[in-house]
């Protein structure tokens, strides 16, 4: 999944220099969606990883320290409004731009 992001290492200052970050989803089920979100946010450092229901080990980690796939079940069982009050706020804090591009063909009529 194609992410654009400036590297630094310190977040605080991370988030403050990031002017693009792309998100690409090709699920089209409503939850995938918000889940590779989440996931996305994750990896960049723009989502808080406290608001996610995380094994104990990782609740002191920094985001981009977390592996996913040790995470993506907790995630997962998530309910669709505790995705979206981790996801909301995560993308109203964040001062520059984040681009969510859903690539989800299946309601075209194959010709």
């Amino acid at each position: 999944m194609p992410r654009r992001t400036i590297p630094n290492t310190d977040r605080h200052s991370q988030r403050q220099r990031r002017t693009q970050t792309i998100i690409h989803i090709a699920d089209h089920q409503p939850k995938a969606q918000f889940i590779c979100i989440a996931r996305e946010l994750l990896a960049a450092g723009l989502l808080d990883p406290a608001l996610l229901e995380r094994p104990e080990q990782y609740q002191d980690l920094p985001p981009e320290l977390i592996e996913w796939a040790k995470i993506r079940r907790q995630v997962s069982r998530l309910s669709m409004r505790d995705l979206t009050a981790a996801i909301i706020p995560a993308l109203h804090d964040h001062h520059g731009k984040v681009i969510i591009a859903v690539d989800d063909l299946t309601s075209l009529t194959p010709t």
